[in-house]
């Protein structure tokens, strides 16, 4: 009952969950709306936005009346057009206030994918040059990256601890881990992390099911298991996608990649990540094709 008592009393910061730069301003801080998030909308908005947002609202609403109200032709011939103009800078105003956490704003977002692709369409047609060369010079076979300027580089696999379903006490327990791993790790090492999505793969889920329908001999316990088989099977396997972390780890020594590694083998241990695996030189360049141009 006192451990029960004790895990109640726990309090866990308000910005937890929430992703966040490590250098981000006040004004640029992520808040949850949590009336949206209690509907299934994971919208959220910075003091900064919030600020712009509001001003911008009431410049353009008076900008609007201004313009209908200074002369009754305008007001009764254009009143229609200029209401649909009102709401259509409305609607880009709210993409610009509301944040998810993980992509930035739908402004900033959409604005980003059109300038890369009149960038793209002008590379294809020769008239502009890419504006970055390929800076690795080659990948070895055991997955080490040798850069054009001298560093080294390792991409790893990292798969977190962290759960949906974890007792405050476990959270609380991460965040000490996570304070502790960025104030031990090597400074002379960049780390930068890379997110992929790709179709699951469930052949090992799949194996692990047939081998406990061969190994099972009550009915009720196959029929279940051959229920899971064929869900992993037809829903889920080469259909449901999935999120792939990945670490880029790049030193200017091979003792200070060397180094890292270790730091991150020992936190596996403890508890913060759950694996890091270390990529060969196939999976490199398959994470690293897109992002520095490998063929």
């Amino acid at each position: 009952m006192e451990d029960l008592n004790r895990e109640e009393n726990i309090v866990l910061k308000e910005t937890y969950g929430i992703k966040a730069n490590l250098r981000i301003t006040t004004s640029n801080v992520i808040y949850p709306i949590e009336f949206l998030r209690k509907i299934g909308i994971f919208f959220a908005i910075t003091i900064r936005s919030l600020i712009v947002s509001i001003l911008a609202f009431f410049g353009i609403g008076v900008l609007v009346t201004l313009f209908l109200m200074t002369s009754p032709l305008r007001a009764k011939f254009l009143w229609l057009p200029t209401i649909i103009i009102f709401i259509a800078l409305l609607m880009l105003l709210c993409q610009y206030a509301f944040i998810n956490p993980s992509y930035g704003s739908f402004f900033s977002v959409g604005s980003s994918m059109a300038n890369q692709l009149k960038e793209f369409k002008k590379v294809i047609k020769g008239k502009m040059a890419r504006d970055r060369d390929n800076d690795i010079e080659e990948v070895d076979e055991t997955g080490l990256i040798k850069f054009k300027s001298g560093s080294f580089g390792k991409v790893v696999s990292i798969d977190g601890s962290t759960s949906l379903v974890a007792f405050p006490s476990e959270i609380r327990d991460q965040e000490r881990r996570a304070i502790r791993y960025h104030n031990t790790r090597e400074r002379t090492t960049a780390e930068i992390d890379i997110t992929s999505s790709q179709k699951q793969n469930a052949d090992k889920q799949i194996n692990n099911t047939k081998h406990l329908i061969r190994a099972n001999t009550h009915p009720a316990i196959i029929a279940n298991q051959r229920q899971e088989e064929y869900f992993l099977a037809n829903k889920v396997n080469g259909k449901k996608s999935t999120i792939i972390q990945y670490k880029l780890l790049r030193d200017d020594t091979q003792k200070g990649l060397e180094l890292t590694l270790e730091h991150l083998y020992r936190y596996e241990a403890e508890g913060y990540y759950y694996s890091v695996i270390e990529l060969g030189k196939e999976e490199t360049e398959e994470v690293l094709r897109d992002i520095y141009f490998l063929k």
